[in-house]
Protein backbone atom coordinates (compact mmCIF):
# COMPACT_ATOMS: atom_id res chain seq x y z
CA UNK A 1 0.00 0.00 0.00
CA UNK A 2 2.94 2.46 0.71
CA UNK A 3 4.38 1.91 -2.82
CA UNK A 4 0.46 2.54 -4.03
CA UNK A 5 0.07 5.81 -2.03
CA UNK A 6 3.75 7.50 -2.60
CA UNK A 7 3.09 7.16 -6.19
CA UNK A 8 0.00 8.98 -5.64
CA UNK A 9 2.00 11.47 -3.78
CA UNK A 10 4.28 12.13 -6.11
CA UNK A 11 1.69 12.96 -8.89
CA UNK A 12 0.01 15.02 -6.81
CA UNK A 13 2.92 17.18 -5.58
CA UNK A 14 4.34 17.20 -9.09
CA UNK A 15 1.04 18.72 -10.19
CA UNK A 16 0.97 21.51 -7.35
CA UNK A 17 4.53 22.89 -9.20
CA UNK A 18 1.69 25.20 -11.04
CA UNK A 19 1.57 27.54 -8.12
CA UNK A 20 4.85 28.00 -8.22
CA UNK A 21 4.83 31.27 -10.23
CA UNK A 22 2.99 33.23 -7.03
CA UNK A 23 0.60 33.00 -4.33
CA UNK A 24 -2.43 33.88 -5.90
CA UNK A 25 -5.43 31.86 -6.49
CA UNK A 26 -5.09 29.47 -10.24
CA UNK A 27 -7.34 30.46 -12.84
CA UNK A 28 -10.05 28.50 -13.26
CA UNK A 29 -8.87 26.77 -16.42
CA UNK A 30 -5.48 25.91 -14.81
CA UNK A 31 -6.86 23.84 -11.97
CA UNK A 32 -9.09 22.33 -14.59
CA UNK A 33 -5.71 21.66 -16.50
CA UNK A 34 -4.23 20.59 -12.93
CA UNK A 35 -6.59 17.96 -12.34
CA UNK A 36 -6.94 16.30 -15.61
CA UNK A 37 -3.30 15.61 -15.32
CA UNK A 38 -3.98 14.01 -12.04
CA UNK A 39 -6.55 12.05 -13.67
CA UNK A 40 -4.86 11.28 -17.35
CA UNK A 41 -1.45 10.08 -14.81
CA UNK A 42 -2.96 8.38 -12.36
CA UNK A 43 -5.46 6.32 -14.93
CA UNK A 44 -1.80 5.26 -17.10
CA UNK A 45 0.11 4.16 -13.57
CA UNK A 46 -3.24 2.30 -11.83
CA UNK A 47 -5.44 -0.15 -13.18
CA UNK A 48 -8.80 0.69 -12.95
CA UNK A 49 -10.64 -0.37 -9.94
CA UNK A 50 -13.08 0.55 -7.61
CA UNK A 51 -10.42 2.38 -4.91
CA UNK A 52 -8.99 4.42 -8.09
CA UNK A 53 -12.40 5.60 -9.22
CA UNK A 54 -12.72 7.00 -5.58
CA UNK A 55 -9.66 8.28 -5.45
CA UNK A 56 -10.48 10.30 -8.59
CA UNK A 57 -13.60 11.39 -7.52
CA UNK A 58 -12.46 12.32 -4.18
CA UNK A 59 -9.58 14.66 -6.01
CA UNK A 60 -12.21 15.93 -8.32
CA UNK A 61 -14.46 17.25 -5.38
CA UNK A 62 -11.38 18.71 -3.36
CA UNK A 63 -10.22 20.16 -6.12
CA UNK A 64 -14.19 22.00 -6.68
CA UNK A 65 -13.64 23.02 -3.09
CA UNK A 66 -10.07 23.94 -2.84
CA UNK A 67 -11.04 26.68 -5.43
CA UNK A 68 -14.14 27.76 -4.42
CA UNK A 69 -12.61 28.74 -1.09
CA UNK A 70 -9.12 29.38 -2.10
CA UNK A 71 -8.27 33.37 -2.07
CA UNK A 72 -4.99 35.19 -1.79
CA UNK A 73 -5.30 35.72 2.07
CA UNK A 74 -5.62 32.33 2.90
CA UNK A 75 -2.98 31.05 1.04
CA UNK A 76 -0.34 33.36 2.78
CA UNK A 77 -2.14 31.97 5.95
CA UNK A 78 -1.10 28.51 4.88
CA UNK A 79 -4.37 27.48 3.30
CA UNK A 80 -2.49 25.29 0.16
CA UNK A 81 -0.70 23.34 2.61
CA UNK A 82 -4.19 22.92 4.80
CA UNK A 83 -5.30 21.57 1.47
CA UNK A 84 -1.81 19.32 0.43
CA UNK A 85 -2.76 17.25 4.18
CA UNK A 86 -6.27 16.78 2.95
CA UNK A 87 -5.61 15.34 -0.29
CA UNK A 88 -2.74 13.52 0.92
CA UNK A 89 -3.75 11.91 4.44
CA UNK A 90 -7.48 11.20 3.96
CA UNK A 91 -6.72 9.16 1.08
CA UNK A 92 -4.09 7.20 2.92
CA UNK A 93 -6.00 6.92 6.01
CA UNK A 94 -9.34 5.46 3.87
CA UNK A 95 -6.85 2.70 1.87
CA UNK A 96 -5.82 1.93 5.50
CA UNK A 97 -9.44 1.49 6.67
CA UNK A 98 -10.64 -0.46 3.97
CA UNK A 99 -8.09 -2.61 3.51
CA UNK A 100 -7.90 -1.31 -0.44
CA UNK A 101 -5.02 -0.71 -2.81
CA UNK A 102 -4.32 0.45 -6.22
CA UNK A 103 -3.09 -2.30 -8.30
CA UNK A 104 -0.46 -0.38 -10.50
CA UNK A 105 0.12 -1.64 -13.98
CA UNK A 106 3.97 -1.54 -13.89
CA UNK A 107 6.44 -3.43 -10.97
CA UNK A 108 7.04 -0.87 -8.40
CA UNK A 109 8.02 -2.69 -5.77
CA UNK A 110 11.86 -1.72 -6.47
CA UNK A 111 11.13 1.68 -6.57
CA UNK A 112 9.90 2.61 -3.15
CA UNK A 113 13.99 4.01 -2.22
CA UNK A 114 13.23 6.36 -5.46
CA UNK A 115 9.60 7.28 -4.80
CA UNK A 116 10.83 8.43 -0.91
CA UNK A 117 13.39 10.54 -2.74
CA UNK A 118 11.25 11.82 -4.98
CA UNK A 119 8.55 12.87 -2.56
CA UNK A 120 10.68 14.45 -0.42
CA UNK A 121 12.59 16.48 -3.07
CA UNK A 122 8.95 17.42 -4.81
CA UNK A 123 8.12 18.99 -1.54
CA UNK A 124 10.68 20.90 -0.63
CA UNK A 125 10.56 22.30 -4.21
CA UNK A 126 6.99 23.76 -3.85
CA UNK A 127 5.50 22.86 -0.46
CA UNK A 128 8.72 24.21 2.20
CA UNK A 129 7.92 27.63 -0.03
CA UNK A 130 4.72 28.24 2.08
CA UNK A 131 5.94 27.34 5.55
CA UNK A 132 9.47 29.81 4.83
CA UNK A 133 6.31 32.63 3.58
CA UNK A 134 4.32 31.89 6.80
CA UNK A 135 7.68 32.32 8.98
CA UNK A 136 8.58 35.54 7.20
CA UNK A 137 5.12 37.18 7.84
CA UNK A 138 5.04 35.73 11.25
CA UNK A 139 8.28 37.85 12.12
CA UNK A 140 7.17 40.85 9.93
CA UNK A 141 9.71 40.54 7.65
CA UNK A 142 9.50 41.02 3.85
CA UNK A 143 11.77 42.74 1.02
CA UNK A 144 10.69 45.82 0.45
CA UNK A 145 11.52 48.28 -2.73
CA UNK A 146 13.58 51.64 -2.12
CA UNK A 147 11.61 54.40 -1.04
CA UNK A 148 11.55 57.45 -3.28
CA UNK A 149 10.03 60.45 -2.08
CA UNK A 150 7.16 60.64 0.43
CA UNK A 151 5.61 56.71 -0.70
CA UNK A 152 5.74 54.11 1.53
CA UNK A 153 7.72 51.22 0.89
CA UNK A 154 6.37 48.89 -0.96
CA UNK A 155 6.75 45.05 -1.16
CA UNK A 156 9.50 44.14 -3.45
CA UNK A 157 7.84 41.05 -5.43
CA UNK A 158 10.73 40.72 -8.01
CA UNK A 159 12.74 39.75 -4.49
CA UNK A 160 10.84 37.50 -3.14
CA UNK A 161 10.60 35.47 -6.72
CA UNK A 162 14.18 35.51 -6.68
CA UNK A 163 14.54 34.42 -3.56
CA UNK A 164 11.61 31.26 -4.10
CA UNK A 165 13.87 30.08 -7.27
CA UNK A 166 16.65 30.40 -5.19
CA UNK A 167 15.43 28.65 -1.80
CA UNK A 168 14.32 25.62 -4.33
CA UNK A 169 17.88 25.18 -5.71
CA UNK A 170 19.82 25.60 -2.75
CA UNK A 171 17.48 22.70 -0.88
CA UNK A 172 17.97 20.86 -3.52
CA UNK A 173 20.97 21.02 -3.83
CA UNK A 174 21.62 20.70 0.01
CA UNK A 175 19.40 17.93 -0.06
CA UNK A 176 21.32 15.62 -2.50
CA UNK A 177 24.38 16.85 -1.63
CA UNK A 178 24.11 15.01 2.03
CA UNK A 179 22.07 12.37 1.25
CA UNK A 180 23.86 10.56 -1.21
CA UNK A 181 27.47 11.39 -0.53
CA UNK A 182 26.72 12.05 3.67
CA UNK A 183 28.30 14.66 3.64
CA UNK A 184 26.67 17.35 6.21
CA UNK A 185 29.39 19.62 5.30
CA UNK A 186 28.30 20.42 2.40
CA UNK A 187 25.98 22.87 3.68
CA UNK A 188 28.10 25.29 5.05
CA UNK A 189 29.76 25.71 1.03
CA UNK A 190 26.32 26.43 -0.06
CA UNK A 191 25.63 29.13 2.79
CA UNK A 192 29.58 30.21 2.25
CA UNK A 193 28.65 30.76 -1.39
CA UNK A 194 25.59 32.55 -0.50
CA UNK A 195 26.77 35.27 1.56
CA UNK A 196 29.56 35.78 -0.71
CA UNK A 197 26.82 36.74 -3.71
CA UNK A 198 24.52 38.84 -1.33
CA UNK A 199 27.34 40.35 0.51
CA UNK A 200 26.59 44.00 -0.38
CA UNK A 201 22.40 43.85 -0.07
CA UNK A 202 23.75 42.53 3.72
CA UNK A 203 23.90 46.24 5.01
CA UNK A 204 20.30 46.73 5.22
CA UNK A 205 19.46 45.45 8.48
CA UNK A 206 15.93 44.51 6.92
CA UNK A 207 16.96 42.72 4.10
CA UNK A 208 19.79 40.65 6.39
CA UNK A 209 17.35 39.39 8.50
CA UNK A 210 15.25 38.64 5.80
CA UNK A 211 18.10 36.69 3.79
CA UNK A 212 19.09 35.16 7.25
CA UNK A 213 15.49 34.05 8.04
CA UNK A 214 14.98 32.52 4.89
CA UNK A 215 18.36 30.91 4.05
CA UNK A 216 17.88 29.26 7.85
CA UNK A 217 14.54 27.93 7.10
CA UNK A 218 15.27 26.70 3.57
CA UNK A 219 18.19 24.89 5.35
CA UNK A 220 16.73 23.55 8.25
CA UNK A 221 13.72 21.69 5.84
CA UNK A 222 16.19 20.21 3.27
CA UNK A 223 18.63 18.46 6.33
CA UNK A 224 15.50 17.40 7.67
CA UNK A 225 14.21 16.14 4.67
CA UNK A 226 17.82 14.09 4.03
CA UNK A 227 17.46 13.34 7.46
CA UNK A 228 14.14 11.53 7.27
CA UNK A 229 15.42 9.99 3.76
CA UNK A 230 18.49 8.34 5.66
CA UNK A 231 15.77 7.07 8.19
CA UNK A 232 13.88 5.69 5.72
CA UNK A 233 16.65 3.71 4.32
CA UNK A 234 17.98 2.30 7.53
CA UNK A 235 14.61 1.44 8.72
Amino acid sequence: MIVSWLLFACVLLATRLCYLPNDRRLPKHVSVLQYAAQLTVLLILFEISAPLLLLLAFLGASAVVIYLLETSARILGGFRLLSLAWQLFVPLALMAWLGADLAGRFELAMSQPVLWVAFVLLMLLNEANYLIRLLFDWCNVVPKKAITGTDPAELDEDEYKAGRVIGMLERTVILLLTYFTGDFGSVGFVLAAKGLIRLRQLRDRQFSEYILIGTLASVLCALVGALFLLWINRA
